[in-house]
């Protein structure tokens, strides 16, 4: 083996030298052969993206660009070169001696299927010690320092993007004899050349322009937006939202950092600081790309059912050691959602100072169940020129807005073909045009009408919006059955105005509840974009469960009606809230209002202050007055928006909040009191190991108020699974004036289960989730020790129904199986302390619904 490994190594000692140490004499001797042209699908006729061209002989080769296009200067005058890509066939073709030879090289698409290639070596184990191939990797580590951008003192650029997104294979399924004639020009647009030999339907694209900025240190980073261009649903979709939610799935590689963030999962890098434990490296062969000789590295995962990619690293042979280009794919017993293949090729070049700089990216994404013909297949292709390495900027430049916007954020077409650094296809060109199109199919409207009723409960009706289909029939045990029918506008009513309403009926208490809103914009802009800026009142009638009686949002349905345990307490509130919210670019935002409450005590709550077991209420009901404030800082949050409502994308980055209230006798309250809470919430991305969500939060009281006004501990009694409350509390059992909580989520992304052989090929994730809560109440709002407030709530039979929190933290723990059937979690909820509390469960089992990748 040391023999085998030595000679290797003089191999590639040879290939090393001829490579740095060829005379130039000999070159020169040589007539220059100039090799351009395009390589296109012979079915087809469409360019073929990212093939990769190699002269027989002498190993010099090049890659076509996404059109298929290429150009390559070649030493010797005559020879043959060879061309590869995947899903086409092998081929060589000749090429003519000296001068410039323009040509049009036509390659066959592949019909069988392909099968995944594993390369071993013959009879022996693979080891790290004594493998050149992995001397040849930590060379490569070494020297990341040096060829890693994110290590450039100062660094600009201005980046071209473009996302498209369309059917594939869906020529089963959706063709011109089974579609109505309204649909037929859509296959007009047909693409052949993002995948190879299948078909794409392109049906959404997105293009962006702009300039980037980076200083390490200090640190700073500054996108300005020079252009955008996309295809509009119209009032189906936001399509600001969408662009936000493929930002967070098609998330900037990095081969140089120890992770890459790819579809919200963590990979380890092939190139990471410690991927030789992850990794097999294999020495494949020798090549030229653009006349630079580099060294083909095979790379594949050690564990195959972990977050790893395998594929090809081109290192260049010099003293850098960097990485030229790099092609690479996820393996298919990875336990990734949704997925059937995923293709990552990344190229780099070298500027004037001898720095490589990342040129391109391209992903490439099949979506779709495995064993389904019909897909929809996503790629974004990047490109980046204009570099520049040595251009410091003041302090005042970078403290502008993160995100800035030209001034035309629409230009003309004649701007973007002069700007584009390929123009677009012909069928890509198509999109904008087809969708405005496919707008006016009365067919498409009315499968869009549908779409938006079952993912948002509405039914669009012009400027106005009916619904809610969720919360049109619920059930509580003190409303009995209840009915609910509202609506609101849209933006086609106003794009700065916003109104909402319902009105519902409960058939037990025989009583009619009400809420309406009101939004208007305090700028030019629309209410509906980030950044908000405007002014919201409400009032609202409504009956709530204690921990939301502030809240103007709390669905009843059949799904919510669910529930165990002794599930009777209420308030039923007539709630006047205005607000004012201003957001700002850099995800800062400060809320300002004031809040007044009537309070009335349903089910078996009663505001009672000497003996609970009457049933007696002291109070008709508890007045509520107070102004609030709300800070919350969410760098760089990610989120689709939906008119008002907003839905997170949890990032790598933290959310901070504080709120503040008061209450004073003076704007109508019952009490003199002062409230703070401070909550803080982070992603942890952990590799391999999947990801843990992490929320901290405490809270404190400065003052003397009865327990409809001390903090509620958020719980459910629901047999759904929440992540944000706790899942084995009664409603209103523990309240406190000062606490501070913990929660931990960890999803290991079937790390464990996967390597089971018999659940493998189930897919399922197993999680764990740890919540400890500390509280106390101080004896000036404890009723045991005050008579001037009202006395906790008690069951039927005399037992205390609410509680304060001792020494002990409440603690609840659970263990899940994710991912069933893609969508369904499943978790087995352990309650660990305060379980001689009456009437409680110390174990339950809950379901929820998640779609990850």
């Amino acid at each position: 083996m040391g023999k085998r490994l030595s000679a290797v190594r003089l191999f590639i000692l040879i290939l090393f030298s001829a490579g740095i140490n060829h005379p130039l004499s000999a070159q020169k001797l040589q007539e220059t052969t100039i090799l351009e042209g395009r390589v296109i699908d012979a079915q087809t006729n469409e360019g073929v993206s990212y093939a990769t061209l190699m002269t027989v002989r002498t190993g010099e080769g090049t890659i076509t660009d996404e059109n298929g296009r290429f150009a390559l200067k070649i030493t010797r005058s005559t020879g043959r070169i060879k061309l590869s890509c995947v899903g086409y066939k092998t081929d060589t073709v000749p090429y003519r001696k000296g001068g410039t030879t323009p040509f049009v090289i036509k390659l066959k698409p592949k019909i069988q299927q392909l099968q995944e290639i594993v390369i071993k070596p013959a009879k022996k184990r693979y080891k790290n010690k004594g493998n050149p191939a992995v001397e040849l990797i930590e060379k490569v580590i070494a020297h990341k320092k040096d060829n890693h951008q994110g290590n450039w003192q100062y660094l600009e650029n201005t980046k071209y993007e473009k996302i498209i997104f369309g059917l594939s294979n869906y020529t089963s399924k959706f063709r011109p004899d089974n579609t109505p004639k309204s649909f037929h020009f859509l296959f007009n647009h047909t693409d052949t050349s993002s995948m190879k030999g299948k078909k794409l339907l392109p049906l959404y694209i997105q293009e962006k322009l702009s300039d980037n900025y980076f200083s390490k240190s200090p640190a700073h980073e500054k996108e300005v937006i020079k252009a955008t261009k996309t295809v509009d649903y119209g009032k189906y979709f936001s399509m600001e939202g969408i662009s936000v939610y493929l930002k967070n799935i098609y998330e900037t590689i990095d081969l140089y950092d120890n992770n890459i963030s790819f579809l919200t999962n963590q990979f380890v890098s092939p190139i990471a600081n410690a991927a030789p434990t992850f990794y097999k490296y294999f020495i494949m062969d020798t090549v030229k790309l653009d006349n630079i000789s580099c060294v083909r590295l095979y790379f594949s995962p050690r564990n195959k059912t972990d977050m790893l990619f395998q594929g090809d690293l081109y290192i260049t042979l010099d003293s850098c050691y960097a990485v030229r280009q790099a092609d690479f794919s996820v393996n298919r017993d990875i336990n990734l959602n949704w997925v059937k293949e995923a293709n990552i090729n990344l190229t780099y070049s070298k500027n004037k100072k001898n720095e490589w700089l990342l040129e391109s990216d391209h992903v490439g994404i099949d979506f779709g169940l495995p064993k389904t013909e019909l897909g929809v297949y996503g790629q974004r292709t990047t490109t980046y020129n204009n570099y520049q390495t040595d251009t410091p900027r003041d302090e005042a430049f970078y403290k502008k807005p993160a995100v800035e916007t030209d001034s035309i954020a629409l230009h003309s077409e004649n701007y973007w073909a002069a700007n584009r650094p390929q123009p677009l296809s012909i069928s890509e060109a198509g999109i904008y045009t087809m969708i405005d199109s496919l707008k006016q199919v009365p067919t498409f409207k009315r499968s869009m009408d549908l779409v938006y009723l079952l993912l948002y409960g509405y039914k669009s009706v012009g400027p106005f919006a009916i619904g809610s289909l969720y919360n049109f029939v619920g059930y509580n045990p003190v409303e009995g059955y209840r009915v609910q029918f509202g609506g609101k506008t849209t933006s086609q009513f106003n794009e700065h105005v916003y109104l909402s309403g319902y009105g519902a009926y409960g058939f037990h208490d025989k009583t009619w509840k009400y809420s309406f809103t009101g939004a208007i914009g305090m700028d030019s802009k629309s209410i509906f974009r980030f950044p908000a800026n405007y002014l919201k009142i409400s009032y609202q009638y409504d009956a709530k469960t204690p921990g939301n009686e502030m809240s103007l949002s709390q669905s009843y349905n059949f799904i919510a009606a669910l529930v165990w345990g002794n599930y009777n307490k209420f308030f039923y509130n007539r709630i006047f809230q205005a607000e004012y919210l201003h957001e700002f670019k850099s995800h800062f935002s400060y809320t300002a209002g004031f809040q007044y409450v009537r309070e009335t005590p349903r089910g078996m709550l009663y505001f009672n202050h000497s003996d609970y077991s009457l049933q007696t209420n002291d109070k008709a009901y508890l007045p509520i007055a107070e102004l609030y404030g709300k800070l919350r800082y969410a760098p760089h949050e990610k989120f689709y928006q939906e008119q008002l409502s907003r839905f997170t994308m949890p990032t790598s980055y933290p959310i901070f909040e504080l709120e503040y209230r008061i209450g004073n006798k003076a704007f109508g309250n019952s009490y003199n009191y002062q409230k703070i809470r401070l909550s803080a919430f982070k992603r942890f991305k952990l590799s391999v190991l999947g990801y843990s969500d992490v929320a901290l939060e405490g809270g404190k009281l400065f003052g003397t108020v009865s327990y409809p006004l001390l903090f509620i501990h958020p719980a459910t009694q629901n047999y759904l699974f929440d992540d944000t409350k706790y899942n084995l509390i009664n409603f209103l059992e523990f309240v406190s004036d000062r606490y501070a909580s913990l929660s931990i989520d960890h999803n290991f992304n079937g790390f464990f289960l996967n390597k089971i052989p018999l659940l493998k090929k189930l897919n399922w994730r197993e999680a764990v989730t740890c919540k400890v809560l500390y509280g106390d109440i101080g004896s000036r709002n404890n009723p045991a020790y005050n008579d001037q407030l009202f006395r906790f709530p008690e069951n039927s039979d005399g037992s205390a129904a609410t509680h304060k929190l001792g020494r002990t933290p409440y603690v609840e723990v659970s263990a899940g199986i994710g991912n069933i059937l893609r969508i369904f979690r499943i978790d087995f909820v352990k309650r660990l302390t305060y379980l001689n509390n009456p009437d409680i469960s110390d174990f339950g089992i809950r379901a929820s619904m998640k779609m990850d990748f």
